[in-house]
């Protein structure tokens, strides 16, 4: 159970420019996520605070790969040496 991770994000933007009047748009996504020694898989939901958000309740998936953990003789190298 020590590889899960709760997680809970408060994203708020002001966009700007033609159709969004300046108006803030925030939701609340909470959700999980499992840590591995050379990947990561999490998950979420998409949930609106205001109007301008949406009115549905969404999900986010992700899935991650550590490439230095992967393959370790592609990284921890200088790009250029003298």
């Amino acid at each position: 159970m020590h590889q899960f991770v709760p997680l809970i994000e408060f994203p708020f933007d002001m966009p700007f420019g033609s159709g969004s009047n300046g108006r803030t748009v925030a939701s609340m996504n909470p959700g999980l996520s499992y840590v591995a020694d050379t990947w990561q898989l999490a998950a979420e939901a998409i949930v609106p605070l205001n109007r301008e958000t949406g009115r549905g309740v969404g999900i986010r998936a992700q899935v991650l790969f550590f490439l230095d953990d992967l393959v370790p003789p592609l990284f921890g190298q200088p790009l250029l040496s003298h």
